[in-house]
């Protein structure tokens, strides 16, 4: 890798992406439209938050940017002609861009799915969800979405060191994120999701498949941790883009808390303490964070300049949770 760093003419979006296997930041790369990435080595990193900085400054003189917020959507229990009804009213809404919050489709058809999104085309920012990878298993479905993502341009799954510039000096970051099994009863839960029996990776038993689902939790708040404080530096507002909520009171059912039996399944603790962190590390900032999962619409205020959205869902019929402007 050399260890200048390019910059482009004309950013549509800037990307400082960490190591993927080691998630360490010692490379940083920042990417513009459909230009690639260009790498440099640590000191440099710098120099690439001032390029996101112009970025977010070039936005700033236009319009507002307005983002088309969707969650578990769900497209395998509907049909074609629906969902091409749907991404059409999506396409005219006059939003700039979309942003999808997992549990698109599952496995087997998500291909297929992601495919007919790009037909907007929208820029479309995704995190993937539990039901994604259902009848398959993490590998081949993160190769599926990836071959999608380098086929249409105009699609980009967050996860792999994406800062995404929209409006005046916000940020976008997202990882798919996971029920990392350490809320409300633990492991001591009686309650199995699905994931165990449709997930190849997750048919484990007791203590494995909680170490496996602490595994997942972790990781992802690791990765937000370290891109967020790249991205901090010149956005006042981080939004992050994530599938399951990350703190146990915005996770709720039918109006009420949700049950310490469930809540293993439909938390990500470790996400919640790295945001936690985050943002009282950065009191003068904002960040919002939009997820699913719960298909129980909520706002929680975490902390005083922290925000949590939960989705509404329902199966069958998809729909916009809400157009964002920033």
């Amino acid at each position: 890798m050399g260890r200048k760093v390019q910059f482009v003419q004309q950013i549509s979006r800037v990307v400082v992406s960490c190591d993927p296997k080691k998630w360490n930041p010692t490379w940083i790369g920042v990417g513009a439209g459909t230009g690639g990435v260009a790498w440099g080595n640590r000191s440099e990193l710098s120099r690439a938050a001032h390029v996101i900085g112009q970025a977010l400054i070039s936005k700033s003189s236009m319009s507002k940017y307005l983002l088309a917020w969707c969650s578990d959507l769900h497209f395998d229990f509907i049909q074609p002609h629906q969902r091409q009804r749907f991404l059409q009213s999506v396409a005219m809404s006059g939003a700039n861009g979309i942003v999808i919050t997992g549990d698109i489709s599952t496995s087997r058809r998500i291909a297929d799915n992601l495919g007919s999104i790009a037909g907007t085309g929208l820029p479309t920012y995704f995190v993937t969800g539990n039901h994604d990878y259902y009848a398959g298993n993490f590998a081949t479905t993160d190769a599926t979405t990836a071959s999608v993502c380098r086929q249409f341009p105009n699609m980009t799954r967050l996860g792999r060191g994406e800062i995404i510039p929209l409006g005046e000096r916000t940020a976008l970051i997202g990882h798919s994120g996971w029920g990392d099994g350490r809320a409300g009863m633990g492991p001591m839960t009686p309650v199995r999701m699905n994931d165990s029996l449709l997930i190849a990776d997750l048919r484990l038993d007791g203590a494995a498949l909680f170490e496996k689902l602490a595994e997942l939790g972790m990781a992802s708040a690791r990765y937000i941790e370290r891109v967020a404080l790249i991205a901090v530096q010149n956005a006042d507002q981080v939004v992050v883009a994530t599938h399951v909520p990350p703190f146990p009171e915005a996770s709720r059912h039918e109006g009420v808390p949700g049950e310490p039996s469930h809540l293993p399944h439909f938390t990500n603790v470790a996400m919640g303490e790295s945001l936690r962190k985050i943002a009282r590390d950065w009191p003068r900032k904002k960040f919002l964070v939009i997820c699913g999962h719960t298909h129980e619409r909520f706002t929680w205020q975490a902390d005083e300049n922290l925000v949590v959205k939960v989705a509404g869902a329902r199966y069958g019929d998809p729909a916009v949770e809400e157009i964002l402007e920033f």
